[in-house]
């Protein structure tokens, strides 16, 4: 696949952790074993983000939140248990993949979440934002026989922020492998407001779990007459999965 792919072993560089020691903090930096520091520059906003792997790939990035975090009501799915909060930001900075230097100025979501959460019992959840500086949108969908249903996330229009509180998520896949090809999200706000953005797949990973998959896929979407870029995450147990593919065990 040289330097495409979808799937872990393809992909250009993968790594992906587990039974780590605990971090470090020392002053406003917090080290990672595996080489990962993040720096507080302002507390909720901005943060600098850093990856040296020792061998072939070095990162340097600085992430600043357009909004403030965005927390996720509780009890609400797929947290009920857990606290939980979103944030659109713009992440610009660099990554040296061996010895390849790659500039980065993009959007991306930071989220972070307080709380049990197994590794078993996974069913299926719709994870889908897109953002730039004029707007955010964040949904949270559970999958009905028609459509997904959305039931939580927030949209930002400049500065103002609201609550999501109902809409759908409607999907066209992949005959074969069953992964998103167009997207299309349409969300009622607290205040009423409706708001519809349609999305077309550009490239997509596929991170494992210990019993599910999170299929991450970059789309390019078309909200009020914009083209502004996301991520949809389409989080399965591996058993369902598998149905929905047709594959026997």
């Amino acid at each position: 696949m040289g330097r495409h792919g979808r799937r872990a072993w393809q992909l250009p560089f993968y790594e992906n952790f587990s039974a780590l020691k605990l971090p470090t903090v020392e002053g406003n930096v917090l080290s990672i074993p595996t080489g990962a520091t993040i720096e507080v520059i302002d507390s909720g906003m901005v943060y600098g983000l850093r990856y040296d792997d020792r061998k072939r790939i070095d990162v340097d990035l600085t992430f600043r939140g357009l909004e403030q975090p965005v927390p996720l009501r509780h009890g609400t799915p797929p947290y009920p248990a857990a606290s939980h909060y979103d944030q659109i930001g713009h992440v610009t900075g660099h990554v040296l993949l061996d010895g390849e230097r790659i500039a980065v100025d993009c959007y991306a979501m930071r989220d972070r979440s307080w709380g049990a959460r197994t590794e078993r019992g996974y069913g299926r959840v719709g994870y889908t934002w897109l953002g730039d500086r004029e707007c955010s949108l964040l949904t949270y969908s559970a999958p009905t026989a028609t459509s997904d249903d959305i039931h939580s996330g927030y949209l930002r229009r400049g500065e103002e922020v609201t609550s999501v509180v109902a809409g759908d998520r409607k999907l066209v896949r992949n005959n074969i492998h069953s992964w998103v090809e167009t997207l299309e999200i349409s969300v009622v706000d607290e205040s009423g407001t409706e708001v519809a953005a349609t999305g077309r797949a550009r490239s997509r990973m596929i991170l494992p779990g210990a019993t599910n998959i999170c299929i991450n896929t970059l789309l390019e979407f078309e909200i009020e007459g914009r083209t502004v870029y996301g991520e949809d995450q389409d989080v399965w147990s591996i058993d369902l999965f598998r149905q929905a593919r047709s594959i026997k065990p």
